[in-house]
């Protein structure tokens, strides 16, 4: 189907509106076989082209213990309460020390389960051994054993509990200083009966997952604080496993009353049963003082624990092949590690997510860096540990997330390692993902563009007179002789398509066809060229463009010179040869007759073989189809007035309209995607070897490198720019297909990497 095309104000009209007209093409042709061009060959002093932390609540179990003191100040072990009757409780414990010495002991207890400690009243001597008192006890590397007396009776008002523990804590007596305590387990004194937790709640929500909350109440004869313990089913409660609980009041100490009190906990169903799901889940409580009580039992509920998986955290979107997160291997075979460099700011981290079977929370990103950040906290940046994923842009659909590093979040020099994760809508968490890389200063010598970077395309150069000849078969002979004969060698080349006439009839010359049409197709391949680079399409400056300017003019020194059109004076079928210039240090001249974009051999190798190439170019090439002024509705279709939409136009008149566009797009493509292959040599690329100091030019081993990995260039899944080899057909693709600088040596053109 051939494009509507039509344009806008731009130059002058009729360039304007050629230039629309190319720009609005859709049309998609592809190549039955893609022949490759030749290999970039390297040559003294030259290339050749054609050679986290998840927010939510903690496990259950019991209280956690004590901050220890020092084992130099004594070790308490094995504290276990016996009932001597008439409300006397016996504390033994054992008592250790590096070398023998006397220790004190406190002795405290507590009657919620461990929660809070109060002192408890001790009965005096002679109980001890005699001679010995609580603030004198001995103690010995094997440990020495003992007992004390609590006075229950002083000390609880209430005698009939069973969520009592003790804890003993050695001192120094000298210093003060405490040692390491030791707690014994939950026990009962008195009466004692069984807590009951009841009105267990079931989940509401279709489905759940990740944390799941649950509404209960509880209730105990004597008040006492209990423990929770849960346990799920994913069978309709045929069978049931351990549930880790947290959350909600928690599972360790649980306030009762005789009455009952309402409650909530939370249950990890992502961290017990992951990635599954169930329509047949059960879930059930039961609280325990010393004695525990009988489970109270959900309906049956649906889980989906199918959760999302961070797949990449890199940056400047980076694979993680090529990003220092795993070694690779070298071109001389040996497994080799790296680390990117990038600057203290201005890079990008990015962050690839998949989600599971439910949506992604996006405000649930989770990122943290092992160091401070802008300065830390006091300088209002981040610190070490520290959350900073509210500050990135989540886009769910695409399953991206991206944060441009600011002076607020600038990264000090060194090694840093960011980790990341995110959760879906049921709360069920990614696993945490960890990346490391290094910063360091953007000194110019790191820098490819530290200083303005210009460029001359030379469409001009005539170093050779090019013609052709065509027989019977239509198969096309290109003849070149060396030496300059007053005509443009680009110039020439488009007369081999029929893009140019030498001597046009008398009403295409009147119009001016060959210097519209030359002119087209020179601003386009400088457009499409601004477009490899970044750049918007006119050439001014773009979000993600790099630093360098194209001109067809002689722009201001100092400035880099290229030249497109014409032979190789070396035989064989090169088509592109440039100086390499590591990290950009000085302008270039790839003008000379040897350097440069030879388009006349671009044409020569594809002419009578590639079926693509003739699909665009045969209306045109003389002796197949019609050249440029010689069809009857050029000068109609090239005009000013002339609007492809209009319904009044002749079927002739648009197919030549359309023939013209597809032909200068496809010449405009290849040119420019030759160009920006051969300017990248000569801004560094593709530095051979592993970052910092390489960009992985020649490392035809590695798991990323494809075919056309050699010396200076690089082949990746991406359809590379930088690849020693490119087809017509791959050069002239379009949209996510089209070539491309690969995401690394973009970055690196961008300054978000450094070379060292």
């Amino acid at each position: 189907m051939r494009s509507v095309l039509y344009g806008e104000p731009w130059r002058s009209v009729r360039v304007l509106n050629l230039l629309a007209w190319i720009a609005a093409q859709n049309r998609r042709r592809t190549e039955t076989a893609a022949l490759l061009l030749p290999l970039l060959r390297v040559a003294p002093a030259a290339l050749v082209l054609a050679a986290l932390s998840v927010r939510c609540g903690g496990s259950g179990g019991g209280s956690s213990p004590p901050a220890s003191g020092s084992s130099a100040n004594g070790t308490a072990s094995s504290v276990s309460p016996t009932d001597l009757g008439g409300n006397r409780i016996s504390v033994g414990f054992t008592l250790s020390t590096p070398v023998p010495k006397t220790v004190g002991v406190r002795v405290a207890f507590s009657e919620d389960r461990g929660e809070t400690y109060s002192v408890a009243t001790l009965e005096s001597p002679p109980v001890l051994p005699a001679g010995a008192r609580p603030e004198s006890l001995p103690a010995s590397p094997e440990g020495t054993t003992h007992s004390v007396v609590w006075q229950i009776a002083v000390d609880l008002q209430n005698l009939n509990q069973g969520d009592l523990r003790v804890r003993v804590t050695p001192y120094d007596p000298a210093t003060g200083m405490d040692g390491v305590p030791s707690e014994s387990p939950i026990f009962a004194f008195g009466s004692n009966g069984t807590p009951e937790v009841a009105a267990l709640s079931t989940p509401a929500s279709p489905r759940s997952g990740g944390w799941i909350s649950f509404q209960y109440t509880v209730s105990d004869g004597e008040g006492d604080v209990v423990g929770l313990e849960g346990e799920y089913s994913l069978n309709g409660g045929a069978s049931f496993s351990p549930a880790t609980l947290g959350g909600g009041d928690g599972a360790g100490a649980v306030s009762t009353s005789v009455s009952g009190l309402d409650h909530a906990i939370s249950w990890n169903a992502y961290g017990d049963a992951p990635e599954i799901y169930s329509a047949l889940c059960r879930f059930r409580l039961r609280a325990r003082d010393t004695l525990a009580g009988s489970f109270d039992t959900t309906s049956t509920f649906a889980i989906d624990t199918r959760g999302p998986v961070l797949q990449l955290l890199t940056i400047n979107t980076i694979s993680a092949e090529m990003n220092g997160s795993a070694p690779f291997t070298n071109a001389s075979g040996q497994s080799e590690a790296f680390t990117l460099l990038a600057p203290p700011q201005g890079f990008i981290i990015s962050i690839v997510f998949l989600a599971g079977a439910s949506a992604i929370d996006a405000a649930s990103l989770s990122v943290s860096s092992d160091t401070n950040l802008g300065g830390g906290p006091p300088a209002g940046g981040v610190g070490a540990g520290a959350d900073f994923g509210d500050r990135f842009a989540v886009d769910t659909a695409l399953g991206v997330a991206t944060l441009q590093v600011g002076p607020g979040l600038a990264f000090p020099d060194g090694l840093h390692t960011l980790t990341a994760a995110i959760s879906d809508t049921l709360g069920n968490p990614s696993d945490p993902v960890g990346f490391t890389f290094e910063t360091g200063p953007a000194t110019p010598a790191r820098r490819p563009f530290d200083s303005a970077d210009r460029w001359r395309l030379d469409f001009g150069r005539d170093n050779f007179s090019i013609t052709s000849t065509i027989d019977a078969q239509q198969n096309v002979t290109v003849v070149s002789t060396a030496g300059a004969n007053g005509v443009a060698d680009f110039v020439e080349d488009l007369r081999l398509l029929g893009l140019q006439s030498a001597s046009p009839p008398q009403p295409a010359a009147a119009a001016g066809l060959n210097a519209l049409v030359r002119a087209t197709i020179e601003e386009t391949i400088l457009g499409r060229l601004n477009e490899f680079y970044g750049r918007n399409f006119d050439g001014t400056a773009a979000a993600d463009g790099a630093a360098i300017q194209f001109t067809l003019g002689i722009p201001a020194s100092p400035y880099s010179h290229i030249g497109i059109g014409g032979d190789d004076p070396v035989p064989g079928y090169t088509i592109g040869r440039a100086e390499f210039d590591y990290r950009n240090s000085v302008p270039n001249f790839d003008a000379a007759s040897d350097l440069g974009i030879f388009t006349t051999n671009l044409i020569d190798f594809y002419i009578n073989s590639s079926f693509g190439f003739k699909a665009r170019f045969n209306p045109l090439i003389p002796g197949r189809g019609t050249a440029l002024g010689f069809h009857a509705s050029d000068v109609t279709v090239l005009s000013e007035s002339f609007d492809r939409s209009d319904p009044s136009n002749t079927q002739q008149e648009n197919d030549r309209y359309d023939d013209l566009a597809d032909a200068i797009d496809a010449i405009s493509r290849v040119t420019a995607a030759i160009l920006a292959h051969e300017i990248g040599h000569s801004v560094g690329l593709v530095a051979n070897g592993a970052p910092s100091a390489g960009l992985f030019g020649g490392e035809h081993l590695a798991s990323f490198a494809r075919t056309y990995t050699t010396s200076y260039h690089l082949d990746t899944v991406e359809n590379d720019l930088m690849a020693a080899s490119l087809s017509f057909s791959g050069t002239i693709l379009t949209g996510s297909s089209a070539p491309r600088f690969n995401n690394h040596l973009r970055a690196y053109l961008l300054e978000r990497i450094l070379l060292e």
